[in-house]
């Protein structure tokens, strides 16, 4: 017992000199102290330019313990990127103050820990993590996005008006605590807005009869800029009316202890409204009005306000728009999709979408007998049209949307439009840059068929050689040709290439060349003459820039499709047929092309080209039916031409067998001998299809006056109309026509089908 009480003493004693020992450690060690404040050239130290374009937080944290000259404590949970990038060279302490933003922004905070460390955490659980409390009020916070906790003294106002008003300007993350005992508040968050609340103190807490308060007003109808101007107004009217005499409101300011005896009020009340300055700020995203006043001012400004928010019906007009150049169903929908936001179609944007979806690649085509088999050749990929565009926000442009109506009337192709007054306006202008006039485009188009001689000849190599052959007058000027495609024309030119101003576009009927100012009528008939050229067609078609001009030219043929046998039985065996019944059906056997023309601001004309030829051919016995085959050949093309050149397309070919029969009269037609005195000959033909078009730009009425009286005095009609008095000639207008002087060979006589020697067609 006595061991044991001595081991225990032992312990005991030694413990108490470890004890002391420290003790003594302790109270020699000085105590850790605030590390100095920088000086004024430390903090005005330059580092440059800050660029953090997508960098990680960890980086932006390692740069900021490099300024502050402090370690970070980081939380776990920390992610994300950081984009910033300063525009001038900043400072030390402008560099620290640009960073606490930033991390505020990205839901961080930087809480002080000691006088060497910095703890980075989540803004919203950083005042859990020992923010310091600053208690005294003289001391000014700096202008940063830094967590700060302030306690703030409130002198007259309430605890709950004060937290009431400041409320607005808490962040989320923020807090407001009452401490009712010592008559003070607790706020939390960001070092500005703890300063901006200090500043709305000092208006709210003040003596009662100094004291201003805020209010809220969420109008419904109104709008927030308005009602405030309307207000103002008003109270600057009763600003004339205030008394000269009586008490001098005291401007804010330290306030002393004791209450101040209140001012003799004035007996009109709404001189009581001016008395003091009435704050209203309106907020137009929410519609809101932020007003700062006396709590006595606010019963005249709820009667005001209240007058104010009501319902109105908007004074809506309506108003009838004559429309010169677009259609009014058009115009309509055009309108009602910009103030709706929604999307127009129609059979125009159908058939273009129709048109590039197979306006795809290149081909030549052999037509034999009613079958067409198309050889491919290769060729890159063509997509026509664009997407894309800048969206517009539905009726954005206008004050009240709902209250447009816009109605076409096209008996009389106008549009009724119903609008305020404010929208009627805007409206009017959108009308007005719709109803604009577009020029248009005669198309000269001329349609042929050319024999060609041999396997490997086609229709432009006779076109190259009549008109290398020809005389100079086959030029109005100068010509310049392009070629693109499989056989190019040899005449010295230069391939379009894909420019912007020549990109030539083909489909199914390959470009071949262009000429310019080519006298196209005399080409046509001396190649008519020599009977080479089959002109199937001369159509001219007029039509406005991106509308589709049609022609169709042709016939329709029965065809019958079935037959029905009437019989009548008698009596016993015998049977009577009493006749046939055919249904027929009527086919199309025409000649039809299509075009749509787009006009571009470089006198170049993009034309998209449809063209369907069908003829008959040879009848086919069909189940006891004798009916007529049908031919087809069907080509779609875009190309891009410039103004008054003669595109020339071709590449649709089509192999045709000729029976030839002689025999010697009389004795070729006795059966079975006749065969010893007649022959056959079977020849194949060859036909190639080839399509001049030549497009005319009229942009103004002189040039559309200039191109009629030109077109009157091909077809000789211009002396009986007089057309050359009443139309003045425009300055631009293509050079007349050059007669053709006679070949030196005699030249044979045209075949069935040609074209005679006396027809005129335009150039």
């Amino acid at each position: 017992m006595k061991s044991t009480f001595h081991l225990f003493s032992c312990h005991a004693a030694r413990l108490a000199m470890i004890l002391a020992t420290v003790t003594a450690l302790r109270a020699q060690t000085p105590q850790p102290i605030p590390a100095p404040a920088a000086g004024a050239a430390a903090a005005s130290e330059s580092v440059g330019i800050i660029d953090f374009e997508g960098a990680p937080v960890r980086a932006v944290l390692d740069y900021y313990a490099r300024l502050t000259k402090r370690s970070i404590i980081a939380a776990p949970n920390l992610s994300g990127v950081v984009n910033f990038r300063s525009q001038t060279e900043l400072t030390r302490a402008e560099a620290i103050q640009a960073l606490d933003s930033v991390l505020a922004v990205n839901g961080l905070a930087v809480v002080p820990l000691g006088e060497k460390f910095l703890k980075v955490v989540q803004i919203a659980g950083a005042k859990q993590e020992g923010v310091r409390v600053g208690i005294n009020e003289s001391a000014v916070l700096p202008t940063s996005d830094t967590l700060v906790a302030r306690v703030i003294r409130i002198k007259y106002a309430e605890l709950t008006e004060v937290t009431t008003a400041l409320q607005p300007l808490l962040h989320a993350y923020g807090q407001i605590v009452q401490l009712a005992q010592s008559g003070s508040l607790l706020v939390i968050d960001t070092a500005n807005n703890v300063n901006q609340m200090l500043e709305l103190l000092k208006h709210v807490d003040q003596p009662y009869e100094l004291r201003m308060e805020t209010k809220i007003y969420q109008l419904r109808y109104a709008k927030a800029a308005e009602a405030v101007q309307r207000i103002q107004t008003m109270l600057q009217a009763a600003q004339q009316f205030k008394p000269k005499a009586g008490a001098t409101t005291p401007a804010p300011g330290p306030v002393p202890a004791a209450r101040p005896v209140p001012p003799t009020p004035t007996p009109t009340a709404d001189a009581s409204v001016v008395e003091t300055k009435v704050i209203l700020t309106p907020d137009e995203r929410t519609n809101k009005i932020f007003v700062l006043s006396r709590s006595k001012d606010f019963a005249l400004l709820d009667r005001l306000v209240a007058e104010l928010d009501v319902k109105v019906d908007p004074d809506v007009i309506t108003q009838i728009v004559e429309l010169n150049y677009a259609n009014a169903e058009e115009a309509a929908m055009l309108v009602n999709a910009v103030i709706t936001g929604g999307s127009i179609s129609g059979a125009a944007s159908t058939r273009r979408s129709t048109r590039s979806s197979s306006s795809t690649g290149s081909a030549r085509s052999t037509t034999t007998a009613a079958t067409t088999t198309p050889t491919t050749f290769a060729s890159p990929t063509v997509r026509v049209g664009s997407s894309g565009g800048a969206a517009l926000e539905a009726g954005g442009f206008l004050e009240n949307p709902e209250t447009v109506r816009v109605l076409p009337d096209t008996r009389t192709n106008t549009l009724l439009l119903m609008a305020t007054k404010e929208d009627m306006q805007r409206l009017q202008k959108l009308v007005k840059s719709i109803d604009t006039n577009v020029p248009q485009v005669l198309i000269e188009v001329i349609i042929g068929e050319v024999t060609l001689n041999n396997e490997t000849d086609t229709g432009v190599d006779i076109v190259n050689r009549v008109i290398k052959a020809g005389p100079a007058s086959l030029y109005g000027g100068t010509m310049t040709g392009d070629s693109k495609g499989p056989l190019p024309l040899n005449i010295g030119a230069t391939p379009i290439g894909m420019t912007p101003q020549g990109a030539a576009l083909s489909s199914a009927l390959t470009y071949w060349a262009t000429f310019r100012n080519l006298n196209l009528d005399a080409v046509v008939r001396l190649m008519a003459s020599s009977g080479r050229l089959k002109v199937l067609s001369t159509p001219v078609i007029q039509t406005l820039h991106n509308q589709e001009g049609s022609i169709t030219v042709g016939d329709s043929v029965p065809v019958a499709t079935s037959t029905l046998s009437d019989v009548v039985y008698g009596g016993g065996t015998n049977q009577v047929t009493s006749g046939l019944r055919a249904n027929v059906e009527y086919k199309d056997v025409a000649l039809e092309l299509k075009v749509t023309p787009r006009i571009n601001p470089d006198g170049f004309v993009t034309l998209e080209i449809s063209q369907k030829v069908n003829e008959l051919g040879p009848e086919k016995n069909i189940g006891g039916i004798v009916v007529p085959s049908i031919q087809k050949r069907e080509a779609e093309s875009v190309v891009m031409v410039k103004d008054q050149s003669t595109v020339v397309l071709g590449g649709l070919i089509k192999d045709k067998k000729n029976r030839t029969q002689t025999k010697v009269p009389v004795l070729g037609d006795i059966p079975l001998f006749g065969w010893f005195f007649k022959s056959q000959q079977i020849t194949d033909e060859r036909n190639e299809l080839i399509v001049f078009i030549r497009p005319v730009v009229l942009r103004t009425d002189a040039q559309t006056s200039a191109e009629a009286l030109r077109r009157s005095q091909l077809l000789d009609v211009g002396k009986e109309l007089q057309l050359d008095k009443k139309i003045a000639p425009s300055t631009n207008t293509p050079p007349p026509a050059v007669p053709v002087p006679p070949a030196t060979a005699p030249l044979t006589e045209p075949r069935r089908g040609t074209t005679p020697s006396n027809l005129k067609i335009g150039r």
